[in-house]
């Protein structure tokens, strides 16, 4: 699979009604989004998080060849600063060479899980996703019914 079929196939899947994609270079060369999707917004360049300040909230933020260009301090806030505010979905293609500079452990401190590997001639990429949907999910145990209950007071002894 090659990045432009991993943007559709995310597409394709989500579904997003707004979608922000960060890429260092604009959008890929080839890349055809069918009609049925909707409109992607592309950012190009040296993104900050100040030019990020007005951004709204998305349903999904898709970042290709985008935080090669970045310092490791400024990739950590770009990618904390999207999860928390302006995404519900974040998705990450990079170079396997530069994100293998973090551990994996790092990636799932900022909540990424890893996804698919890609291969195009000549270069090898992976891909982290986070998902605020799967972020949390409720736990039976973490209830006020087993927790905090005042009638379960005189009961249990913690």
């Amino acid at each position: 699979m090659t990045r432009n079929e991993w943007i559709l196939a995310l597409l394709g899947a989500h579904r997003p009604e707004r979608c922000l994609a960060l890429r260092h270079d604009g959008p890929p060369p080839g890349l055809t989004l069918p009609d049925a999707y909707a409109p992607v917004e592309w950012r190009h360049g040296a993104v900050t998080l100040a030019a990020l300040e007005s951004a709204g909230r998305y349903d999904l933020a898709i970042l290709v060849d985008q935080l090669e260009f970045m310092a490791a301090i400024d990739r950590r806030h770009l990618l904390v600063r999207l999860r928390d505010l302006h995404a519900r979905r974040v998705a990450v293609c990079m170079a396997a060479t530069d994100a293998g500079e973090w551990t994996a452990s790092e990636w799932r401190a900022l909540q990424l899980e890893p996804g698919e590997q890609l291969e195009e001639p000549g270069a090898r990429y992976v891909t982290y996703q986070f998902d605020l949907a799967a972020y949390n999910p409720e736990r039976s145990w973490n209830t006020p019914e087993h927790w905090a209950n005042p009638a379960s007071f005189d009961r249990y002894r913690w």
